[in-house]
Order: structure tokens, then sequence, then C-alpha cells
């Protein structure tokens, strides 16, 4: 959307957006791109008959709560102006609105309106777009084909390529076999694979910073979990920066709480748990617990057990697991790891959470606020990201003042932020782990990559080349 907007404007009052979009712009059918697609985009997401987890991302926006609940046939809040302007009114203010609701797709208005059921339509599998490449094809669990757009408004002619064809390879085995062997050009690297690519004379390494992180998360909804001590004890007794020197050959930083050292809203005056099995003890001793015939602690009878669920085919993630494991073993904790294929992963962590440690990660915007609020605020608790139920209404009321700060100032909001940071460091619903640095291997005959951390490897496509 950014892209498609020659500028916008903001009230004083913080609450209407005005959307001045480009005059210039057509789908890849030829037809116009106008401000009535856009309105047609926030709708279909705000209609209740829509699946998609979007919806909160235009909640604040006035009239969107009658029309999520299907009592309205629009939202009163968003308004075409004329073809090219768009007027968004909010109910309240919320700062990352921008970032959280305008950084997004839009779909064409002309080729939906009259779908029976937008979620199944044909237009899921031929998606119709306005950027630099045209869908070409798709072969599901294979690869999907893009093709240059010559009509393209960024660029007479259109993008350099004249295509790119995005794998689907989930062993990252077998990218690190075709990298080697060139049968691809673009490719993600694990840590453990790194040496072996660097060797390589036709590839190109980058690295930079990760907006996301990896973390081990306490169901604290599930005793004794719902003991900060004890969930302290379990983090004290992993060895956070031997596992990064080892598992990720030194690729990764420690971080303190959900905001990673990339991020303008990072605290780092908050230091990580340190690796004390001694400490870890002590802390489960205060808890009640004492060790039993077998070494596990023990509290009214009862071992000191958990189940520790982890994603199957994640080499980083599995290893991580199987470390933890033996150092809880070492402070009288018994761990079952049980090792669940992706999708059913997601599906098990969404809706029935008997789990009592999960091991996962976090890919994170550039504002700090909406996923804060998604996955620590106790309303989302119920159906929403908050699966490890943390509750904790300081940082309810923290995390939604964050959001509503008059003139959305950064330096108040980063204040705020870091009081969050610090209340959570006292009561960890994680052990928050570590931010791994993003690896990609390029071939060097492709050129004009520039990643960036806020951009990844994609977001300059168009002004990719292939030398000879």
């Amino acid at each position: 959307m950014p892209w498609l907007a020659e500028r916008w404007t903001v009230s004083p009052d913080g609450l209407t957006y005005t959307f001045y979009l480009r005059k210039d712009v057509r789908w890849h059918d030829g037809e116009a791109f106008t401000a009535h697609d856009v309105k047609f985009t926030f709708e279909a997401i705000l209609d209740p008959q829509t699946r998609t987890v979007r919806k909160s991302n235009y909640d604040m926006i006035v009239g969107a709560k009658a029309r999520l609940e299907g009592k309205a046939p629009e939202t009163e809040g968003i308004r075409v102006v004329d073809d090219y302007t768009l007027e968004i009114t909010l109910a309240e203010p919320f700062c990352p609105f921008l970032i959280q609701g305008m950084v997004r797709g839009v779909i064409p208005k002309h080729l939906l309106e009259k779908s029976e059921d937008i979620n199944r339509d044909e237009f899921n599998r031929r998606p119709v777009g306005t950027g630099p490449f045209k869908f070409k094809e798709w072969v599901k669990g294979d690869h999907v084909t893009l093709v240059r757009n010559e009509d393209w408004w960024g660029r007479p002619g259109g993008p350099y390529l004249d295509q790119y064809i995005r794998k689907v390879v989930p062993d990252s085995t077998v990218v690190t076999a075709q990298l080697k062997a060139g049968d691809i050009d673009v490719g993600g690297v694990e840590p453990s694979d790194l040496d072996e690519l660097e060797r390589e004379s036709h590839l190109t390494i980058y690295r930079y910073d990760d907006l996301g992180y990896t973390y081990i998360g306490y169901n604290v909804s599930r005793p004794p979990l719902d003991d900060k001590r004890v969930r302290w004890a379990l983090s004290l007794a992993v060895d956070a920066d031997t596992i990064i020197r080892t598992v990720l050959r030194g690729e990764a930083v420690r971080i303190t709480d959900h905001i990673p050292p990339a991020s303008w809203a990072y605290n780092p005056n908050i230091k990580p748990p340190e690796y004390s099995p001694q400490k870890a003890r002590q802390l489960l001793e205060q808890a009640g617990f004492k060790p039993g015939p077998d070494g596990i602690m023990q509290r009214g009878g009862r071992p000191l057990r958990f189940t520790l669920w982890v994603p199957a085919g994640q080499k980083i993630r599995e290893q991580v697991a199987i470390i933890a494991k033996d150092q809880w073993k070492q402070v009288g904790v018994d761990v079952d790891i049980q090792f669940q294929e992706w999708n059913a992963f997601l599906d098990r962590l969404n809706k029935t959470r008997d789990f009592d440690m999960v091991i996962v990660g976090w890919s994170l915007g550039i504002d700090p606020g909406p996923a804060f609020k998604s996955i620590f605020h106790s309303s989302e608790i119920e159906g929403g990201f908050n699966f490890v139920s943390y509750r904790n209404p300081e940082v309810d009321r923290l995390i939604e003042e964050a959001l509503k700060v008059p003139g959305c100032d950064q330096e108040k909001r980063k204040q705020l932020y870091w009081r969050i940071q610090e209340i959570m460091a006292e009561d960890p619903p994680y052990n928050f782990g570590f931010a791994a640095n993003t690896i990609v291997a390029v071939n060097r005959r492709v050129q004009g990559v520039n990643p960036t951390v806020f951009g990844g490897v994609f977001y300059n496509i168009h002004d990719w080349f292939v030398t000879k």
C-alpha cells in the first residue's frame, strides 16, 4: 500500500488519515487501480464471513465493530472521497495504524465484488496484483512462478528479471545442496551449513539482524508454572550462551524480552538471566520442591515433570530442546520433548493449548505495539496469540497507553515500552532466548541484492539482474 499512495495526511487529533493515491497504477489485467479497491479490501477483511487473522488490524476504525458483528453492510469510517482519495477515521488514536493497517496488499474490486465466497474464490489460486511481477503458475508444494510486468508503473519496461520462481524446499539440507550445485540462486542458510557454503566461490553470504526471536514459552495457567520462581528457575537452568556458541555458531545474540535489539523500543538496561544451576535449584526449593529418590524435584509427592512442544524439522529448535532437556535434568526437572509436524503443532497450540512449555519464535514488525497487544495482553488469551495465558493488569494498561500516546511521540512511547520490559523481566512468561542473524546465500550472478533488517531480501527484487 505505501507504494500505491503519492502521499497521506493525518489530522491534528490523530484520528483521520487521508490517502492520495497514484493515478498511473493498473492491475495486471489492465484495469485502473482506485480508492474503491482499497475500501473493498478493508471491507472484505472486516466482513465477518472472511477468514483472516488481520481483522484486529482495522478494528479501531469507526464502525468496524458493527461491521465485524454483521450489523452494518459497510464500515462508517472508511470513505472514498474520489477515485484517488481515501479517508479513514479511527475511533481513537492508534499510533501504529500506518504500519499495522496500511502496509498490506490490496485486492481488485472488479474481480471479487461478485464472488460468492471470497475465501474459496479462484482468485486465491490465480491472483492479480499491481506489482512488478505477474502471477504465472502455482504448483502446490513445489513452486510459484512470477513473470515480468512490462506495464509496471514503477519503471518503463518493468523489472529487470524475466521471471522469478519461488521454490518450496522445506529441508535446509536440500537448500544447501541446491545452492552448492547452482540449482537455486537464493536460499536461507542454517548456521550449521555456513562453513560449507562460505567455501563456495560462486556464492555471496549476507547477514543481517532479524526482528524476531526464538523463545521457550511457559504456560502460566498450568501449576506450578503459575509460580514465577519456577519459571525463573527453568530459565536460569538453560545455558543460552553455550547454545548460541555451539548450535548457532555465534550467529545470534541474547535477548531480554519481546523487543529485539534492532528495535527503537529496545531497553538496553535489562540483562538476560545468567546461567546458574545453583540458583535454579534454590528457587525451586523456595517454591517448595525437594529432591526425590530419583533426583527429580518433587512437591507433595508429585515430581516436577513437564511436556515441551517443539516443531519437528526445525533443526536449531530441535537442538535447543535436546540441550535444554539435559540441563533441566541437572537441576531436577524432568522434561518430555514432543516433536510435532508444523501444521499439527500450530493447530494444537492455538486450539487445545494442553502444553507446559513450547519452543517456537516470533517475527515482529517495525512498531512493537501491535505484537505486544496480540501476544501479551490478557484480552488475547481466548482465541488470540497469548497462548501462554500471560495476565498482568499493569502490563495491559501500559500496552494500551503506548498505543494511544498523544501525538504518537516516540520518546514517550519508548519509555512506556521500557517499563513493560522491566515488569516482564521480573514476571517472565518466556525464557526469551535469542535473536538469530538472518543468513542468506546468493549466487554471484545475481546482482542488485541489498538485504535490510526491515525489508529482508526480496523487497527490491525489481532491481535485481543476472549477469552472463
